[in-house]
């Protein structure tokens, strides 16, 4: 019996089954955003609170008084997402940002 035709099918399914799934991700990232899509894919259900309060470090330490004072950064807190600078979250106790006098 000659079975050349069998695995060959396995290979068309399997390449069927990878060319939807890559069809359902260019749909879902062109319709909600790629942003959005990058966003879920990186940060699954977490926070950022870390990621922003490093970065609101990283500005102050360099004098960056745009990155400090007038940089919006998105961050997650349980209720829903907030877009906060680093001087607005100096003031916020779900963070623990420090001051960086004389920047603002």
């Amino acid at each position: 019996m000659d079975k050349r035709g069998e695995s060959s099918t396995v290979g068309v399914v399997i390449a069927i089954v990878l060319g939807l799934a890559v069809l359902v991700l260019l749909i879902y990232g062109f319709s909600v955003g790629w942003g959005n899509l990058l966003d879920r894919i990186t940060n699954i259900g977490g926070s950022n609170v870390e990621a922003v309060v490093s970065g609101c470090s990283v500005a102050c330490a360099s004098q960056s008084q745009y990155d400090f004072c007038s940089l919006n950064r998105t961050i997650k807190f349980e209720s829903g997402k907030e877009p906060l600078t680093c001087q607005q979250l100096v003031s916020d106790s779900r963070v623990n940002v420090e001051a960086c006098p004389g920047l603002c």
